[in-house]
C-alpha cells in the first residue's frame, strides 16, 4: 500500500495564502512615550463611543463565560511557545501575557480597547488542554474529550476511543499540532498513553483546520501514516484549492492587514494595549510550515461511520463557514461538534481577507437542524468547536438555537430592506440587532461584524452595484483625488462651481460624483436657494447625458439617461426611489412549494420594529393534491420561521386551507397588502387565533423600515 506520506503533496500557494495567519503582535511592555509610532490617547469622542459598550443590553456582570472558558483545565502549563527546529518561533502565546482583568469589570479594562472585545480577549487567552466531556462506557472503561486550546488560532479536539483517538482539525501548522499532540499525551495517565491516533476529520476546507497534519501523521503516536483514516466533507479538496491558489496572492495582502501583520513593525515601546488584541476567533496567529494530505474518506451524505468502535454522525452543511464543511454528533459522548458554524462571536458572511460570499440561509439552517436533530432531542449534553470554547448542558440549546436566528436575523432583514429601496451603504448604517439577539455575548462582533455582513447578504442578491445612475461609473479613488486637487482651489471650495470648470474640460464622470453629493445634501448646500438648487441639477444632468451619448452599452446609456431625466422630472425621480413591487404570474405561483411560498414572508416583515419582539407558533395544515401538507410559522427573537411541523410541538393558532387558497393570496399581493393579509380575508380558511398571532405577523408586513438619517 501507498503510505498517506507518500501520496500528499505540499502546495506552496496555501503556505503562501496563510501569510494571512501570521500576526503575532510584537511584545511590548504597557507604557512608553505616548507618541511612540504616532500612538496617541484616546480622545474624549473616542471614550464616549467606547462607553456605549458598557450599557445594555450587554450585560458585564453575567460572568458565566469566565466558568465555561477554563471549565474541564487539566494542565497548568506556562503559556506555550512552540518552534521550528531552528529555534525560530512559530508561536509564542506569552506575547498576550499583558491580556489580563476580570470580564465582570470593565472598568479596569484599558481605554485604548472597545470594551467588549477587550473581554473577548480576556476569554480567548485562556489557554491549555482541557476535558470536555467524560463518559462511562461501562467496566471502569471512561473515556474522554479533550481540546488544546491557546496553540495556534485554531482548536485541536481528540475524541478517546476504545483502542486510540479521533484527532478533529489540526491547527494551521505542522510544528503547532506535534506540539499539541505531545501536550495530551504528557498529560494522560500511564496506562493510556499507548492509545495511537488512528483517525483525523477535517471539519472544512479553511486550512487552519487541515495544514498541521504532518505534525500528527509524523508523531511517535501514530502506528504508520498509511493506518491513518482522514475524513473530510464531500468537496473538500476542490474548495480548499480554489480558495486558496486562484486569489491566493490577494487574498495574502489583504490578509495580513485583516489579522495584524503591519503592526508586529511598531516600537517596542508602544503599549501592547494599542496594537493586536485579538482576533475574536482567538488571540492571534502564527507563523509555522503547512502541509496538505488529501482526505482518504469523503463524506457524501449525513450518515454514521464508525471508527474503532466509536459512532460518529456526520451532518454536511455546505456553503456555510466553509464551501465544504460539516458538525458531527458523537452519540456516546453526548457531544455535538459544531465545527466553525456555531462561534461565541459572530463571523463572518464575507471575510474582508476576501472569498466568496457565504450563504446565509444554509448557515442559519444547518444550525437549526443541528438544533432540532440533537439538541432539542435532549441528546446533547456538551457544544465544542475548533474556535472559542464549549458550552454545556441547557446553555448549548441557546447558543446554538441563538446563533440560528442571528444569521437568519441577518439575511432576511437586509432583503426586507433590501426589497423597500435602500442601497447596501444604507442598510449598514440603520440596520440594528433586536436587544434578544444583541444581548448575547456570542452574538457580538468580534470576528464578523454586523455592519460587513449586511453587505455581504446585499452583494450575493445584487452584487457592489447600488442600483444608482452614479455609482455606475465611478472614477477610481486616485483619478478623482486628483480632480479634486486641480478644481476645488480654483473654485474657492465651491464644488458647483468645480464641477462647472470640470464639465467644461469634459471630465463628466467627477461632475456626476461631486454633484451626487451636493444632490443627496440639499438643505446643506442651497438652504432655500430654488435657483442654485436648480442649476446643480441641470449641470448634473448634462454630465449624465453626455456620458450616454458615449456610451456602447445599450444598458448604461439607459442608466444614464434615468439619471439625466430623474433630475428634470419628478415623475421619473418619483419612480426611481420607489420601493419596487415583486409580482408573480400564476405558473410561478404554482410551481412553488408550499414550504417555499410560506418562507416568502420572513423576508416581508419588518423585523427591527418593538413590534416584532414577541414569541408564538401557528400551524398551517394546507391540502394539496398530492396530500396533506403540515409546517409550523415561529416568531422568536425577531425572526420568522418556517419548518417541518413537529406533531408534539405546542401551537398558539392554526390555519387550514386548500393550495388553491394560497395560491390566490400570492396572486393578490400588489404593495397595499401582504399573501398573509389577503389569506386572513379568504372565507375558506379555517382559522383558530385565539390570541390574533397571524393578525399581529401580518401587521409587521406594513410597518415602514426605518428612516436613515446621514
Amino acid at each position: 500500500m501507498i503510505s498517506v506520506l507518500s501520496r500528499a503533496r505540499c502546495i506552496p500557494v496555501f503556505v503562501l495564502a496563510f501569510l494571512l495567519f501570521t500576526a503575532m503582535p510584537a511584545s511590548g511592555q504597557a507604557g512608553g512615550a505616548e507618541d511612540a509610532f504616532g500612538a496617541k490617547s484616546p480622545t474624549q469622542a473616542t471614550l464616549r463611543a467606547n462607553a456605549r459598550y458598557l450599557n445594555a443590553p450587554l450585560n458585564y456582570a453575567d460572568a458565566r463565560d469566565e466558568e465555561r472558558a477554563g471549565r474541564g483545565r487539566i494542565d497548568a502549563a506556562a503559556p506555550p511557545r512552540v518552534t521550528r527546529q531552528d529555534g525560530s518561533v512559530v508561536w509564542d502565546m506569552s506575547v498576550y501575557s499583558f491580556i489580563k482583568g476580570n470580564i465582570a469589570k470593565p472598568e479596569t479594562f484599558p481605554d485604548t480597547v472597545n470594551p467588549s472585545l477587550w473581554r473577548q480577549a480576556l476569554l480567548n487567552a485562556r489557554h491549555g488542554l482541557f476535558e470536555v466531556a467524560a463518559q462511562d462506557f461501562g467496566n471502569g472503561d471512561v473515556r474522554r474529550i479533550y481540546q488544546i486550546r491557546g496553540y495556534d488560532v485554531a482548536n485541536m479536539s481528540f475524541v478517546e476511543t476504545k483502542n486510540g483517538f479521533i484527532v478533529v482539525d489540526v491547527t494551521s501548522y505542522r510544528e503547532s499540532a506535534a506540539a499539541a499532540v505531545a501536550l495530551l499525551y504528557d498529560n494522560l495517565p500511564p496506562e493510556k498513553k499507548n492509545k495511537k491516533i488512528h483517525t483525523v476529520i477535517y471539519t472544512h476546507s479553511h486550512l487552519d483546520h487541515y495544514g498541521g497534519i504532518y505534525g500528527v501523521l509524523q508523531s511517535v503516536m501514530v502506528d504508520a501514516p498509511s493506518k491513518v483514516t482522514i475524513v473530510a466533507p464531500d468537496g473538500f479538496m476542490e474548495a480548499a484549492v480554489s480558495e486558496n491558489v486562484t486569489a491566493g496572492a490577494a487574498m495574502s495582502r489583504r490578509a495580513r492587514i485583516m489579522y495584524g501583520l503591519p503592526l508586529r513593525l511598531a516600537p517596542k515601546d508602544v503599549p501592547p494595549e494599542r496594537k493586536q488584541v485579538n482576533n475574536g476567533l482567538a488571540v492571534g496567529s502564527g507563523s509555522g510550515t503547512s502541509g496538505m494530505v488529501p482526505p482518504t474518506v469523503l463524506v457524501r451524505e449525513n450518515k454514521t461511520l464508525t471508527f474503532d468502535g466509536t459512532p460518529v454522525e456526520f451532518l454536511l452543511a455546505p456553503r456555510t463557514e466553509a464551501p465544504a464543511e460539516m458538525a458531527m454528533y458523537f452519540p456516546g459522548f453526548r457531544s455535538l461538534c459544531v465545527a466553525e458554524i456555531c462561534n461565541q462571536t459572530q463571523h463572518n458572511l464575507l471575510t474582508p481577507r476576501g472569498a466568496e460570499v457565504r450563504d446565509p440561509l444554509a448557515w442559519s439552517n444547518a444550525l437549526d437542524e443541528m438544533q432540532r436533530k440533537w439538541v432539542d432531542a435532549g441528546l446533547v449534553d456538551s457544544a465544542w468547536g475548533p474556535h472559542t470554547w464549549p458550552r454545556w448542558g441547557k446553555d448549548v440549546a441557546g447558543y446554538v438555537g441563538g446563533q440560528a436566528r442571528l444569521y437568519r436575523y441577518i439575511h432576511d432583514q437586509t432583503v426586507f430592506l433590501m426589497n423597500n429601496g435602500y442601497g447596501m451603504t444604507e442598510i449598514a448604517e440603520i440596520f440594528t440587532l433586536p436587544d434578544s439577539l444583541a444581548r448575547e455575548w456570542f452574538n457580538r462582533g468580534y470576528y464578523g461584524d454586523t455592519r460587513f455582513n449586511v453587505k455581504a447578504v446585499y452583494q450575493k442578491y445584487l452584487g457592489w452595484f447600488d442600483g444608482d445612475p452614479a455609482s455606475l461609473w465611478r472614477l477610481p479613488a486616485r483619478a478623482s483625488a486628483a480632480l479634486y486637487a486641480k478644481y476645488l482651489p480654483k473654485s474657492g471650495g465651491n464644488l458647483v462651481k468645480a464641477a462647472k470648470m470640470a464639465s467644461a474640460d469634459g471630465h463628466y464622470r467627477w461632475v456626476v460624483e461631486v454633484l451626487e453629493h451636493v444632490r443627496l445634501a440639499r438643505e446643506a448646500w442651497f438652504g432655500n436657494d430654488a435657483a442654485a438648487w436648480d442649476e446643480a441639477l441641470a449641470l448634473q444632468a448634462d454630465a449624465f447625458e453626455q456620458l450616454a451619448y458615449s456610451a456602447e452599452s445599450g444598458i448604461w446609456r439607459n442608466y444614464f439617461l434615468a439619471g439625466a431625466w430623474r433630475n428634470r422630472s419628478k415623475t421619473v425621480a418619483d419612480l426611481l426611489k420607489s420601493a419596487n413591487v415583486a409580482s408573480m404570474g400564476p405558473d410561478s405561483v404554482k410551481n412553488l412549494s408550499a414550504r417555499q411560498a410560506l418562507e416568502s414572508l420572513s423576508t416581508q416583515i419588518n423585523g427591527q420594529c418593538p413590534e416584532a419582539a414577541f414569541t408564538g407558533t401557528a400551524l398551517w395544515i394546507i391540502r394539496e393534491a398530492a396530500g396533506e401538507k403540515r409546517f409550523t410559522m415561529r416568531m422568536e427573537d425577531n425572526v420568522l420561521w418556517i419548518r417541518e411541523a413537529d406533531p408534539k410541538a405546542a401551537v398558539d393558532a392554526t390555519a387550514e386551507l386548500s393550495r388553491e387558497s394560497l395560491d390566490r393570496a400570492l396572486l393578490r399581493v400588489d404593495g397595499r397588502i401582504s399573501w398573509l393579509d389577503a389569506l386572513l380575508e379568504d372565507p375558506l380558511i379555517r382559522l383558530n387565533d385565539p390570541t390574533g398571532l397571524l393578525r399581529r405577523i401580518a401587521r409587521l408586513t406594513h410597518i415602514a423600515p426605518p428612516t436613515y438619517e446621514p
